[in-house]
């Protein structure tokens, strides 16, 4: 029966990521992937040319290859973004349910399909440029669910702790090389399993310094791997400022911009420049429904906690400790982060708003059949508007696509009717701009324009490709133009 059980689940969860996301694979590369495009035109898979910005040699590795087998066709990129993103559907259910109170029911599905419709995963698994997000993310729950295994096994933890030590090494080590952010992740995991296993035993502080040694061991060997293939230990092979550390109140607003994007998934992430006003307002809904219902397990895990039992209390804070670690190297970063950078945080954040109030066992009094209907009405309409949601982000990050090749094939078929080695694209004054943030919903000329001249840089060497932006003020002396962009008319000087 239970094997019946596991098969539907995973039957139900592949049919519906399927049913959500395939208009992806009709998608081509926009917005960052054009970068990778062009790097992998040229250096095709190899890892001696990891670029171009980052080290992350599973998404350079698999990005190349896929162009060497089809091109622009990132289908090979897509199929395992989606494998990966079933499997942490998969652990997100896992984790809800080794923590919810066994008398959950059906909340550790809930809670999973919470996490499968969040339109925040669209970034994460719709473009090429963000699979290091992805895989990043599936390691950091693999890490986070040996500390809950931990936490969970009494007097066994630390022996629990010493077997599982060099498999955390790995997972660190791996999920490093997926992404540099997951630095979080590992600098907090010698902390998740002292919250696991406590530290005031003999054996409890053998396993965390067994722990903490196997962690060392692995932060060296990729800091090694960095060196050994150029790159400093931070910051980018090519200069990229937006990407270097900033220490101050842009990390606070990044803060809020990764719990808002979390909390009103409808709406671009530039939170504070313009809102979804039905999305907002379904939110806020949702949000005081939430609260009202959950009112006595969010004051017993906040005011209460101390009364709450061991297990509990571990679990909770193991959570709240990894939410906090995968968000906090994102905000540091010198400009408003994007909508897949909450890839990382998003399932941290989900299994601690749902699945630790569900751990706090309130006494009979305190629950009722009318509290589990609401409870029931509230998940069916959250899950149906974030369905929603998502598969209109999901069709206009196509949609999108299809704008800017169609720019591309005009600025190809502009410049193939003269082509000159040296090539000066002007953007013109009626070009409709760049919003301050944009995001998968939108792209505007500019935008698209800017994007799609990679493929005029794999016909032309990029040296000889200027783009000037006439509708700057002062925009110097530039040549004559070879091409003018307006609109989506191109035409030649």
């Amino acid at each position: 029966m239970l094997q019946a059980a596991t098969r539907w689940r995973w039957l139900i969860w592949i049919a519906t990521t399927l049913l959500i996301y395939y208009p992806i694979f009709q998608t081509r590369p926009v917005f960052d992937d054009t970068a990778h495009v062009e790097f992998a035109a040229r250096q095709g898979w190899q890892l001696l040319h990891m670029g171009p910005f980052f080290f992350r040699p599973f998404e350079r590795v698999l990005i190349g290859v896929n162009w060497m087998l089809s091109g622009d066709n990132f289908w090979l990129v897509r199929l395992a973004s989606l494998a990966i993103f079933i499997l942490k559907v998969s652990l997100v259910y896992d984790l809800a349910a080794r923590i919810a109170s066994p008398r959950g029911g059906w909340a550790p599905w809930v809670i999973a399909l919470v996490f499968l419709l969040h339109p925040m995963n669209v970034c994460a698994v719709g473009k090429i440029d963000t699979f290091s997000e992805d895989i990043a993310a599936l390691f950091a729950l693999l890490v986070v669910r040996l500390a809950i295994i931990a936490a969970g096994s009494g007097e066994a933890a630390p022996a629990t702790a010493w077997r599982n030590a060099w498999l955390v090494a790995v997972l660190l080590f791996t999920g490093m090389l997926s992404k540099e952010a997951f630095v979080g992740i590992a600098a907090a995991t010698p902390i998740l399993f002292a919250v696991a296993i406590r530290i005031s035993g003999r054996e409890s502080r053998r396993a965390l310094v067994y722990l903490v040694a196997f962690s060392a061991v692995a932060a060296l060997a990729y800091f090694a791997a960095r060196h050994a293939f150029g790159f400093p230990p931070a910051g980018a092979l090519t200069p990229a400022a937006r990407y270097q550390l900033h220490v101050g109140s842009n990390a606070l607003l990044n803060l809020a911009a990764e719990f808002a994007s979390i909390t009103f998934p409808g709406s671009s992430l530039a939170v504070f420049v313009r809102f979804n006003a039905v999305h907002v307002i379904i939110s806020l809904s949702l949000i005081i429904a939430y609260l009202m219902l959950f009112r006595r397990q969010l004051v017993a895990m906040t005011a209460g906690y101390g009364r709450l039992a061991v297990e509990q209390r571990r679990q909770i804070l193991i959570v709240l400790i990894a939410a906090l670690s995968a968000m906090f190297p994102t905000c540091l970063i010198s400009q408003v982060i994007s909508e897949n950078q909450t890839a990382l945080a998003l399932p941290f954040v989900i299994l601690l708003a749902l699945a630790c109030p569900l751990a706090v066992r309130l006494e009979p009094a305190d629950t009722g059949t009318r509290t589990a209907n609401l409870v029931g009405c509230l998940s069916a309409v959250a899950l149906v508007w974030m369905a929603g949601a998502t598969v209109d982000k999901v069709l206009a990050a196509r949609d999108t696509s299809e704008h800017a090749y169609r720019i591309g094939d005009v600025i190809l078929s502009k410049y193939y009717e003269n082509p000159t080695p040296n090539v000066t694209v002007c953007f013109e004054h009626s070009l409709q701009t760049e919003p301050r943030k944009y995001s998968v919903l939108s792209m505007p000329d500019d935008l698209a324009a800017f994007f799609q001249l990679y493929r005029l840089r794999l016909a032309v060497p990029a040296p000889a490709l200027d783009v000037v932006d006439l509708r700057l003020k002062n925009p110097g002396n530039p040549p004559p133009c070879n091409l003018s962009i307006a609109g989506a008319s191109v035409t030649r000087q």
